[in-house]
């Protein structure tokens, strides 16, 4: 396989992967909401034990969410690198992922990173959860009451 064969592949790898983070935090996240909303709101109340179990699967599914998109950030530093690596060789045909890499090392690249929007929010999520179940275990309505 020629360099520039695998340097392709590796690209499209590393867009693979960052695609399939999007489209999963999408489904989780929307679906997530909507569903404790659905929960919540609907006629006639349902017993608030429904509720907090289901908020507890949301801040799970958060928690599973962040460690899959862990995984996917370190597939995808390895395809990103390996493309580094295969355009200092051809030093004079490419240095698309070089020069964003010496610019984010000098902080030349504003934040937040895709991976930090993705952490603050399996953080947010996992944190809405628990306060959703929290507020609707029956213990916690009896002390409120």
């Amino acid at each position: 396989m020629t360099l520039l064969k695998e340097y392709e592949l590796s690209q499209e790898m590393h867009n693979y992967y960052g695609h399939l983070t999007w489209e999963i935090a999408s489904i989780i996240i929307g679906g997530s909401i909507a569903g404790l909303a659905l929960v919540i709101s609907n006629q006639p109340r349902p017993p608030s034990i429904i509720v907090s179990i289901f908020a507890f699967v949301v801040t799970g599914m958060a928690i599973a969410f962040y460690y899959f998109m862990k995984r996917y950030r370190e597939i995808t530093k390895l395809h990103l690198d390996r493309c580094i690596e295969i355009e200092k060789r051809l030093d004079c045909l490419m240095k698309q992922h070089t020069k964003v890499k010496e610019a984010d090392e000098e902080k030349k690249i504003p934040g937040p990173t895709g991976w930090g929007t993705v952490q603050a929010i399996c953080i947010g999520l996992a944190v809405f959860g628990i306060v959703v179940a929290i507020y609707y275990l029956p213990i916690c309505i009896c002390k409120f009451n």
